[in-house]
């Protein structure tokens, strides 16, 4: 008898630290992470879910240290403007401020376009940069977007370090310097609003609606670059890319 209440103690032992360990465990795995989509034309993209490095960067892409940084001048009128190499790309690394019809200054202050250059129609943006760049295609927005991260980081990394409203500055990691240059109005006259956000013509076509184009906005209040479309009046900024 002894032997036999030994063995069934020794079962119920086993059994109540069997049920401990078990309920101590959690019911998913810790390293495993959400995704959710950012908001946009045909936009499929996810959340990142690699970690940061402390200078906002994910880690595994392309160190801002090894950006090439230099000077590009438009022959048509002589300004200089600012470029930065990241990964296989060139862009300007300001606002392009060419006078071309369909195309204006913010609150129609010529001064303004010395800060923020000019905001372009779509049909103006596709024929405003000089000789030997051009207008970047969506996709040529989302291949700067994964070589410094990815669309959810882009934004942080991407916008001027200063001038955004409410703190909403970014590390400017990368020297792109997208400064806010305001929002647009139905008339596609760029109405103001300095330091809310920043949208950049690409030189795609929506694919969902007619008339319309993609364009990539930056806000004071994200992270991420979202990708959108907008009706071909309205006057955005641009930035050239290099040709290839």
């Amino acid at each position: 008898m002894k032997k036999i209440f030994a063995l069934l103690l020794s079962a119920v032992l086993f059994v109540a630290c069997d049920d401990d360990s078990n309920s101590s465990a959690p019911a998913t795995d810790p390293s495993e992470k959400s995704s959710s989509s950012v908001c946009g034309d045909c936009d499929g993209s996810s959340r990142s879910t690699k970690s940061s490095s402390s200078s906002g960067v994910p880690e595994g892409y392309v160190d801002p240290s090894t950006v090439v940084t230099g000077t590009m001048t438009d022959e048509r009128d002589g300004q200089t403007y600012k470029t930065v190499t990241i990964g296989t790309q060139t862009w300007m690394a300001e606002n392009l401020n060419y006078n071309t019809l369909n195309s204006s200054c913010s609150y129609r202050d010529t001064t303004k376009c010395s800060e923020y250059g000019r905001g372009y129609s779509w049909s103006a943006a596709k024929n405003a940069c000089p000789s030997g760049w051009h207008l970047p295609t969506r996709d040529e927005f989302e291949i700067l977007f994964t070589t410094i991260g990815d669309q959810e980081t882009a934004g942080a990394l991407l916008k001027s370090s200063s001038g955004w409203y409410d703190n909403g500055n970014g590390s400017d990691a990368y020297s792109f310097a997208a400064l806010p240059s305001g929002d647009v109005n139905d008339n596609g006259i760029i109405d103001g609003n300095e330091g809310y956000s920043a949208n950049f013509w690409s030189s795609s076509e929506s694919q969902t609606y007619s008339e319309f184009a993609i364009d990539i906005s930056l806000s004071y209040d994200k992270d991420y670059a979202a990708i959108d479309s907008q009706t071909w009046n309205m006057r955005f900024s641009v930035r050239c890319v290099k040709d290839n």
